[in-house]
């Protein structure tokens, strides 16, 4: 009896475990946290970084975990480049299913600063892109502050880093964003190896299991 409660104990950790790795089990829409961007295009000023497209400040009304919100035209809370061509590159920290992102374009100079033609890419190494399927060409001017999001939605896909390809802006003589968000809609993927390695296990102990308890059966038969 007891080896049979660890035969059950074991297929269902088992069955825990792949529900936990494998994506879109029990997984919720999220917000993907702690995003970083860099962009070749500069900045206008020390307050204008390009870690302002993600760190939430300016916002007011809305939550990190959303893209709800308002966001101001201040300086200090979005990101100027010192040009109006180049890419801005956002790292997601790990690779992630993502179906949707959110921009608030900035709103400086009656939305003639905001970003206007671009191309949207993704990539799983940060080395190799591929255009988004689905993803936008331009993005909306911004006319006055507050700005709320613009959200764009597509199919599905893997992506462990997004990358806006920017042609042009509204014009000014440079341009900008003040905020950027991902969606997700499955939990960060592991890496392959590891997730072989811990399923194979797991099998591998409900198999031995399994004939241990196979043994103290026949040997529990009366013999004829």
């Amino acid at each position: 009896m007891r080896t049979g409660l660890k035969f059950k104990s074991i297929s269902s950790t088992l069955g825990i475990a792949v529900a936990l790795l494998h994506p879109g089990i029990g997984f919720a829409d999220i917000i993907i946290q702690n995003v970083t961007a860099v962009t070749d295009m500069g900045s206008l000023n020390s307050n204008t970084t390009p870690d302002k497209m993600v760190d939430g400040s300016g916002l007011t009304g809305g939550s990190l975990d959303s893209f709800a919100g308002l966001h101001d035209d201040a300086d200090s809370t979005g990101w100027k480049s010192l040009t109006t061509k180049g890419t801005i590159t956002f790292n997601l920290g790990a690779l992630y299913v993502l179906d949707a992102f959110g921009v608030w374009n900035h709103a400086q100079l009656d939305g003639d600063r905001g970003v206007r033609d671009v191309l949207v890419e993704i990539s799983a190494d940060g080395v190799n892109f591929s255009p988004l399927v689905g993803g936008p060409t331009q993005f909306a001017r911004a006319p006055s502050a507050p700005v709320s999001a613009e959200v764009f939605t597509f199919p599905d896909v893997s992506a462990a880093y997004v990358r806006f390809d920017v042609f042009d802006g509204y014009g000014a003589i440079n341009t900008g964003i003040a905020e950027v968000r991902f969606r997700a809609t499955a939990a960060a993927v592991p890496e392959p190896d590891a997730f072989s390695l811990l399923f194979t296990s797991l099998c591998l102990a409900s198999l031995l299991l399994w004939r241990r308890r196979r043994a103290i059966l026949a040997a529990r038969l009366p013999r004829g």
